[in-house]
Formats: structure tokens, C-alpha cells, sequence
């Protein structure tokens, strides 16, 4: 929710509203560039639920990640990309996936991608995440992939990007 143009010294007198004690407003990195679309509870092609598994996956980071710097997180529930996946410094996109002969929620992770007057789409970097594993795994990435280091640098050099394993077997 955004609710612009309030004074600064109305602030604490509208965080006490009962709708907003549970909103806070100034959240941290992770949950200002959070994305979803509407995921299977609402899109009948949709393979996954996408909105409270951001906000459970958001909320480890918070907890687990300290500094985290500006970054864009999206998910898209199915090939459709209605989440904008591809555009997202991280994109999830949603699908099923075979882990240990059960079939479960997984994501394809996606990485690099931006809008604007040199558009890039983002690099598929993982397959097949289980989405029960996801947090985990994104907390070894969100710290090396920030806006700025997803790109190129300031002298035009890349910055590497750190390989990521992923065990389906845990």
C-alpha cells in the first residue's frame, strides 16, 4: 500500500491506525522490491501459489539478512510472467518439479534483469528450487547481487557471479 504526501510529523499519529500496525512503513529492502502475481489461488494458470510464499520467503531474508542493499524480487506463478520475473534484479518463476519421487512447488531462479533505456532480460541461473528450500538458497545470493553488482560496474568490468548448489537430497 502506498500512501503518499504525508507530513513527517503525521506519521507516528497514522502508524497508529489500526490498518497500519501491521504495515509498517518504511520496510526493509527486500520487502520494498517484492512482486507477485496473484498465484494459483486466483489465476487458473498459475502453478504454484506465489503471494504468501513471497512473504514467507521475504520475511526469512529479513530475519536471516542484515545490510541488505536496495533489490528487486518478482514472481510469476507460470510461463506467462505476470509477476515480471524478468525484469527483477531476482526473478522466481513458478512450476512444478520431481524432487525425490514427489512431485512439489519449485521455481526457476533468474537473475540480472532490468527495465528502462538498456533493457536486459535476466539469466536463468538455477532450476527446479524447491520452494521449501528457496529461502536458504536466496540467502547465499540477495547479499552478491544487489542492483549494482548485477550489472556492469562504473569502469564497464562484470561482476562474477557466485555459482550456487542447490541438493535436492536434503
Amino acid at each position: 500500500m502506498i500512501v503518499p504526501n504525508i507530513p513527517d510529523r503525521r506519521i507516528g499519529s497514522l502508524v497508529e491506525e489500526p490498518l497500519l500496525r501491521s504495515l509498517p512503513y518504511n520496510a526493509s529492502e527486500v520487502f520494498k522490491g517484492l512482486v507477485s502475481c496473484v498465484g494459483n489461488d486466483y489465476c487458473n494458470l498459475a502453478v504454484i501459489e506465489t503471494k504468501s510464499r513471497a512473504l514467507e520467503v521475504a520475511q526469512q531474508l529479513e530475519q536471516s539478512l542484515t545490510g541488505v542493499k536496495p533489490i528487486t524480487m518478482h514472481w510469476s506463478g507460470c510461463p506467462a510472467g505476470c509477476g515480471n520475473h524478468l525484469v527483477a534484479d531476482i526473478g522466481l518463476l513458478g512450476k512444478r518439479a520431481k524432487v525425490n519421487g514427489e512431485v512439489v512447488e519449485a521455481v526457476d531462479v533468474f537473475v540480472g534483469g532490468r527495465t528502462g533505456p538498456d533493457p536486459k532480460p535476466a539469466l536463468k541461473i538455477l532450476e527446479d528450487v524447491p520452494c521449501n528450500k528457496l529461502a536458504s538458497v536466496l540467502e547465499g545470493l540477495v547479499p552478491y547481487h544487489t542492483r549494482a553488482k548485477l550489472h556492469k560496474t562504473g569502469r564497464g568490468k562484470a561482476v562474477s557471479r557466485p555459482q550456487v548448489e542447490v541438493s535436492q537430497n536434503s
